[in-house]
């Protein structure tokens, strides 16, 4: 089986009330015939422990296509496509031509379709390919072939249901992944170590592949059981499952791949974190040049519980793992090199905490400031007060007592209130 993970917009939260979403699937071409299904995480790839605490649910929503009608829709924007490609359309046509022949010849009619949408906004399409026997380069054909269809056309296809469950916005972004799965071996996974990495690297030149990148790419391999052979490649993941009986074989593949799937999702959630944060220092700087140090402090602040939220996730997928899955997920977290991008992402929340404190510590100096300009303000107030008053009093009690009339006096006792009272003003406006 060759399985394509398609993960898309991460930035866009499925927020779906139960109740509405068969009705939004009635308004859909792939998925009119579904019923969504809420999945709590699996206990068989986390611990029950986090299993029982966590909220988290996946909306899963399966349906089946029929290959002619996957091939029909990417031929369809393939078309539209053309006008737009700078590549000939004459060789445009023979890949694809290529493709369809190698896919007719060795797909199953009945392809299927399983639309996930998870926690903290990170959403996936996986589509799963049966195939007869084949060959390796022939397999690695289907692999580039399937992955091709997917991910430059049959997505572009398809995107209208999905933007019509996520209430009509834009998708733009998108990256696919594959997993190539089997029992049926064509090659010992022991020994033909060149066929392994042609299939998980998507390589046709398999038989050249130079010995010391075979052996750097071999211990990358990994022994969930005793006969279970997983490769992981930054491209796809080659799952080897020997000895696992008819009966079993469904369940046992599909859990490792749904395993993959999740660890794909916290790749894009990751991603995703470590461009909007390059995105808000840049926007913060901005906001530090204008002055606005009220409005960066609470943007920061915002910012801060939305990536520790989010990073729970990825932090949750190392360390709830069950013992059986806890080999692969470090060997995905290795070759992905998920580990330095979360390090990144930790790099920049601490150069957004310097900030913050930085900003604070500003704004508590410019309080600080303003407090002890006041105070001296004040001061400069009482004194000035305290002069008038005596001044006032020498002036009507003993100078102008008898020279001036009642109302002469008491004009004389408003000119000094008025120059007493700009004298406030001009004190307690240069404290602003």
């Amino acid at each position: 089986m060759i399985t394509q993970i398609i993960g898309f917009d991460s930035k866009l939260k499925c927020d779906f009330e139960p109740s509405d979403i068969k009705q939004i699937l009635n308004s859909t071409k792939y998925f009119s015939e579904s019923s969504p299904k809420f999945n709590p995480l699996s206990s068989l790839i986390y611990d029950k422990e986090y299993c029982n605490k966590t909220s988290d649910k996946l909306i899963v929503i399966k349906s089946n296509i029929k290959l002619i009608e996957f091939i029909s829709d990417s031929k369809k924007i393939l078309e539209e496509l053309k006008s737009d490609s700078t590549e000939d359309s004459l060789q445009l046509d023979n890949k694809f031509h290529s493709i369809k022949d190698i896919l007719e010849k060795y797909c199953n009619e009945d392809i299927s379709l399983i639309l996930t949408f998870g926690s903290c906004e990170i959403n996936s399409l996986r589509i799963d390919f049966t195939l007869n026997m084949v060959e390796v380069p022939d397999l690695i054909q289907i692999v580039s072939g399937t992955c091709k269809l997917v991910d430059e056309y049959f997505f572009e296809s398809i995107k209208t249901d999905l933007e019509n469950l996520i209430k009509k916005r834009s998708l733009s972004e998108h990256m696919t992944y594959s997993v190539i799965s089997s029992t049926d071996v064509y090659f010992n996974p022991i020994f033909e170590e060149k066929e392994i990495l042609g299939i998980s690297w998507n390589n046709a030149g398999y038989k050249g592949i130079n010995q010391n990148i075979l052996e750097e790419i071999s211990r990358n391999d990994v022994a969930i059981f005793e006969n279970d052979h997983i490769i992981v490649t930054t491209q796809s993941v080659l799952m080897v499952l020997l000895g696992v009986a008819e009966e079993n074989y469904l369940n046992y593949v599909t859990e490792r791949i749904c395993a993959v799937e999740l660890f794909w999702r916290q790749t894009l959630l990751l991603k995703r974190i470590h461009f909007e944060l390059d995105e808000f220092i840049s926007e913060l700087n901005g906001k530090i040049e204008s002055d606005d140090l009220g409005k960066a402090i609470t943007d920061i602040q915002e910012i801060q519980l939305t990536i520790q939220s989010e990073l729970e996730v990825y932090r949750n997928t190392i360390i709830s793992v069950t013992h059986s899955y806890s080999m692969l997920f470090n060997t995905l977290n290795k070759v992905l090199k998920l580990s330095t991008h979360y390090n990144f992402i930790q790099e920049k929340i601490e150069t957004i905490k310097s900030i913050y404190e930085s900003l604070n510590d500003g704004r508590r100096n410019k309080l600080n400031d303003k407090r002890n300009k006041l105070m001296e303000n004040i001061q400069q107030l009482v004194i000035l007060i305290g002069l008038v008053t005596i001044i006032v009093t020498i002036l009507i009690n003993v100078i102008f007592y008898n020279l001036f009339s009642v109302n002469q006096k008491l004009s004389i006792v408003f000119i000094i209130i008025g120059i007493l009272i700009l004298g406030f003003f001009f004190i307690f406006g240069d404290n602003d």
